[in-house]
């Protein structure tokens, strides 16, 4: 449900300031995907996002379009949701030259299974003079299933401003892939960054399935312990891939790559 555009006034007298303008969304079914996409539509220069989580194809479609369009695009996404769930787009946003960042500080303080903080934000500035904001995630449950709102707030500087210098602290302190990836076979620099989340790539020598997960083995002696079992193993042998995971130097396992996920996990792509 769409409630009406309304603004907001700020009475003093003799002077009226306009000082918003408000669009509010609800969900299931209530419009927010559609004026989501309007506003990334719209956009002449610049759209930043800021999401949880993004499983929506409508909206990932609409961000690769406008960069094909020439706008300048930037999205940070929670970093293990883009691993553990498995929908998640952010390799397709990759694929098609959208800039993503994962945000991980939370991961470097991650200890067993427990409940950890994540990145948790659901915003978007548009021209820096757009905001979307609200408890709407950009999936498809969020849309269809779930009871959400969104706002979309427009002819507001100063909380929009605000937003912005958010968005700049978490794009900063995120890693990207293209920037955070090491070829297997280089093992001094992998000794470099032992207690660091990197992404490495080489190729599929072996894989054996353990009790308690699975261990991959890279071209050049350097192995991944993946906490998960992959679906069908026998699509990754002899393929180059990219792991994402935790470089470490196990007292017991010795020196490999850890993850928990089997969507860290992805075929390079020919």
């Amino acid at each position: 449900m769409k409630l009406t555009k309304y603004p907001f006034f700020l009475y003093n007298f003799p002077m009226i300031l306009l000082l918003s303008l408000i669009e509010v969304y609800f969900s299931p079914c209530g419009g927010a995907r559609d004026a989501i996409i309007r506003e990334i539509k719209n956009a002449e220069r610049t759209i930043d996002v800021c999401v949880y989580l993004l499983t929506d194809r409508e909206l990932s479609q609409a961000l690769v379009d406008a960069v094909k369009r020439g706008i300048k695009v930037r999205v940070v996404l929670d970093g293990e949701s883009a691993f553990k769930i498995r929908t998640s787009h952010f390799e397709y946003l990759i694929r098609h030259g959208v800039p993503v960042r994962l945000y991980i500080e939370h991961l470097k303080k991650k200890r067993g299974r427990g409940y950890h903080s994540v990145m948790h934000h659901k915003f978007a500035i548009i021209d820096r003079k757009v905001l979307i904001t609200g408890s709407y995630n950009w999936t498809a449950y969020a849309e269809e299933k779930n009871n959400e709102n969104l706002l979309i707030i427009k002819e507001d500087p100063g909380v929009i401003e605000k937003y912005l210098g958010e968005f700049e602290r978490l794009w900063k302190k995120s890693i990207s892939k293209k920037e955070r990836t090491i070829d297997a076979r280089n093992i001094r620099e992998l000794r470099k960054h032992v207690n660091e989340w990197w992404w490495v790539k080489g190729r599929i020598k072996d894989i054996r399935e353990k009790k308690s997960g699975t261990v991959i083995y890279f071209d050049g002696g350097f192995k991944a312990y993946m906490r998960a079992h992959l679906p069908d193993k026998r699509e990754f042998y002899g393929e180059k891939v990219t792991i994402f995971g935790k470089i470490q130097d196990h007292p017991k396992y010795g020196f490999e790559l850890y993850t928990e996920w089997a969507n860290a996990i992805k075929k390079e792509r020919r």
